[in-house]
């Protein structure tokens, strides 16, 4: 099991002395200042960025090469989340991203600028959001006489967004006291996206980790249902169809393993016919947009990559449930699509889209 129990000296005094856009993280804390029911913030617009937009704001705020197309953003995006108008979240995706980027002195500064922005909230492991997805569309497609779920796919803390107790657990083995939670909370919240004194490789198997074997296995899986779209002279109905069943039958056992406490199965929802199981399908906003850049990408030339699971699969969660997603143009350009059934009002593929939206919502916020 992961453990973060001590960090290097190194870290424990950089965390001690560091500034961002000026001003100490210390002076934004992890657990907001007035605590907020995820998902619920009145007039708070929740924004996500891939990984590669995160590192061109640390680069514009170190001012470093690269990010000269950041340039302003970083004081942008921190006024917004001063001013209470937004939230960046995170997810599992970056700490395991944060981690792997060498030097530490890198992850370091990476790590001040997202918390930094974040304030500390995250995004639940998407295999979570489609369990919530799954539990209300069944309790909606099969009438069930169930109340709907109150958990929300937002949260707070590396904690969250791994859907593992780090914090707690480092908190208690490091003997916290009561008067120092606040400062411990951010000083682990620091450890947990840097590491490498927490490893997330040491996260339990059955946890839902993406590893290298499971992203080989997914492309490995992706190239041979291309191949067969190519045999099939890629007709974009058939495949619809085919992405559909097969997007079915990858939840399965999700709709088993969920369904088994409100006392149905997938047998129940194979009962309802092709119609019933296109309106099941199109209750799950996250896999809806998984099943969407998966026929669309079978319907292009695209050779799939290693790191194309995490981005369809995380891109996704945030597309359905986030307000701004900014990302790789490959993919947000096909969240932009008419036919995408993404609901995030803003879908951006540059630094300077994303410097229009931040600067509207700080300057004239009724414009968004």
């Amino acid at each position: 099991m992961p453990t973060i129990s001590r960090l290097s000296a190194r870290v424990r005094r950089d965390f001690d002395s560091h500034d961002v856009c000026g001003e100490r993280i210390s002076a934004h804390p992890i657990v907001p200042r007035r605590l907020e029911v995820p998902g619920t913030i009145a007039d708070v617009l929740s924004i996500y960025l891939d990984q590669n937009m995160w590192v061109g704001l640390k680069e514009a705020v170190s001012g470093r090469s690269g990010g000269e197309r950041f340039a302003g953003l970083p004081e942008l995006c921190q006024q917004a989340v001063d001013d209470e108008r937004c939230r960046f979240v995170l997810s599992f995706s970056h700490y395991e991203e944060t981690q792997r980027r060498p030097p530490v002195s890198d992850r370091m500064e990476l790590a001040r600028v997202m918390l930094s922005l974040s304030r500390g909230h995250t995004m639940c492991m998407p295999q979570e959001v489609i369990r919530l997805e799954v539990r209300e569309a069944l309790i909606d497609v099969l009438d069930l006489d169930e109340a709907p779920s109150i958990d929300s796919p937002f949260g707070i803390g590396a904690d969250h967004a791994l859907g593992f107790p780090l914090i707690e657990d480092g908190l208690a083995s490091i003997n916290t006291p009561a008067a120092n939670r606040a400062w411990a909370v951010e000083y682990l919240e620091f450890g947990a996206l840097i590491g490498p004194d927490v490893d997330l490789r040491d996260l339990p198997a059955d946890h839902g980790v993406p590893d290298r074997s499971n992203n080989e296995n997914y492309v490995a899986h992706r190239v041979d249902l291309a191949a067969r779209m190519t045999s099939w002279s890629r007709d974009r109905d058939r495949a619809d169809r085919f992405t559909k069943a097969t997007e079915l039958i990858e939840i399965l056992e999700i709709i088993e393993e969920v369904g088994t406490p409100l006392g149905v199965g997938s047998r129940d929802v194979v009962a309802l016919g092709l119609e019933g199981l296109e309106r099941f399908l199109s209750l799950l906003p996250m896999h809806s947009i998984v099943t969407y850049l998966h026929r669309s990408s079978l319907l292009s030339d695209r050779q799939w990559q290693l790191n194309d699971h995490n981005d369809v699969v995380y891109l996704s969660s945030a597309a359905a449930y986030c307000s701004v997603v900014a990302g790789e143009r490959h993919w947000t350009s096909k969240l932009k699509e008419p036919r995408c059934p993404t609901r995030a009002a803003h879908v951006l593929s540059s630094p300077e889209e994303l410097y229009k939206v931040m600067s509207r919502l700080v300057n004239t916020p009724e414009q968004l």
